[in-house]
């Protein structure tokens, strides 16, 4: 069965990253449930940057959950270099520092 051409995906794989992001504090459950739905899409710079913009507890989601904002990074960016968020060095270094030891996928970032 198919699942509808790829342009609806793109809408969908949005909106599945906007409810991801409201999840707040269920940021990790929210993925696992919408992420097997996550396709790449274009100018990620404002989600990247939401990333890593601080909250009001003074922090963000990179930094809260290092892996599951790495795994939602590997969905969303395709492969296409040219697509890269402009602050994915930030992104990555939130990353890094919450979580020195995470692995980034091979071949990606």
């Amino acid at each position: 069965m198919a699942l509808g051409p790829p342009n609806i995906w793109i809408g969908r794989s949005r909106a599945f990253a906007s409810l991801v992001e409201a999840a707040g504090d269920r940021f990790e459950e929210a993925l696992e449930i919408v992420e097997d739905y996550l396709r790449p899409v274009a100018d990620l710079d404002t989600f990247a940057f939401r990333m890593t913009k601080d909250g009001a507890d003074g922090k963000n989601h990179s930094g809260r959950f290092p892996a599951a904002a790495l795994r939602m990074l590997d969905k969303l960016g395709g492969p296409d270099r040219q697509t890269a968020p402009w602050n994915i060095g930030e992104l990555l270094e939130t990353v890094a520092t919450a979580r020195p030891r995470q692995h980034l996928p091979p071949g990606r970032f």
